[in-house]
């Protein structure tokens, strides 16, 4: 009964621990939040001569991500992003760990140098209009036009398809990068390295690269984030629930206790 128990304690424990981080990364851009799952354990009765199956306790399963769309809060700044449907922003990570890292967080800023980066100063990947080539974007802040003369870059755009245009002096626009973006066949199955930060592996399948609005991506809106997909009114019934399930079981072990005291004294 003990061991029983424990299975008890042990699960509510860590649907705790994985509410409690849905709740504390809320409020953070992209973020997608993570549900328990938990297994019967049985085991059978070899003393019966009908194959009985006892119960013995619950087993947690590894949390599941749900990538489902956040909602989009409008910020007004040109450069922050969102994704709306399929697909994924792309991070040059692959400096630091080797491999390409993807996020659905578009809050992006430059760098003194011009590259677009995130909040870790790691690049956001684009490609050109052919869609043949992979590099971290970079806003040039001046060029030189035709006739000789430098320009500054006065303005940038992003249309829903990625491509980030830029506009030198008072009307020159120029093509600068677009956006690019990838799609997993099972993206609830991405390793997280960090909140919000994804690599691929075998159970997510290999990244399918793209841009938007083609080939089943999502179209990108300027000028918002995408929010988590977290109802904090669900998280903190979930909460409450798992809160009473470790008390209950906590009430069983203490009963069970005394039972064990009396009977060995």
């Amino acid at each position: 009964m003990l061991s029983v128990i424990r299975t008890g304690l042990d699960a509510a424990t860590r649907e705790i621990a994985v509410v409690s981080n849905n709740i504390a990364n809320s409020a953070a851009t992209g973020f997608k939040k993570s549900f328990s799952s938990f297994e019967d354990q049985y085991t059978e009765n070899l003393t019966s001569t009908v194959n009985d199956q006892v119960g013995r306790g619950t087993r947690f399963v590894a949390p599941r991500r749900m990538h489902s769309q956040g909602a989009l809060k409008q910020t007004g700044s040109a450069l922050d992003l969102a994704v709306v449907g399929q697909g994924m922003f792309v991070l040059n990570t692959l400096p630091q760990t080797g491999n390409t890292s993807f996020t659905r967080d578009g809050s992006i800023n430059i760098s003194a140098t011009g590259q677009l980066v995130n909040s870790d100063g790691i690049a956001y990947l684009g490609t050109n209009e052919a869609n043949t080539t992979q590099f971290p974007i970079q806003l040039p802040f001046t060029r030189i036009s035709e006739d000789g003369i430098e320009q500054r870059l006065t303005k940038v755009e992003v249309d829903p398809s990625g491509k980030i245009m830029g506009t030198y002096g008072l009307k020159e626009n120029v093509f600068i990068a677009q956006v690019l973006m990838a799609k997993f066949t099972n993206e609830s199955r991405l390793k997280q390295v960090s909140n919000g930060l994804y690599e691929a592996n075998n159970g997510s399948g290999f990244p399918t690269y793209g841009v938007g609005q083609a080939q089943g991506f999502g179209q990108i809106q300027a000028g918002a984030i995408e929010t988590s997909n977290i109802d904090i009114t669900t998280e903190l019934s979930t909460l409450i629930r798992a809160q009473q399930a470790f008390n209950g079981n906590a009430k069983l072990l203490q009963a069970e206790n005394k039972v064990l005291s009396g009977l060995m004294k």
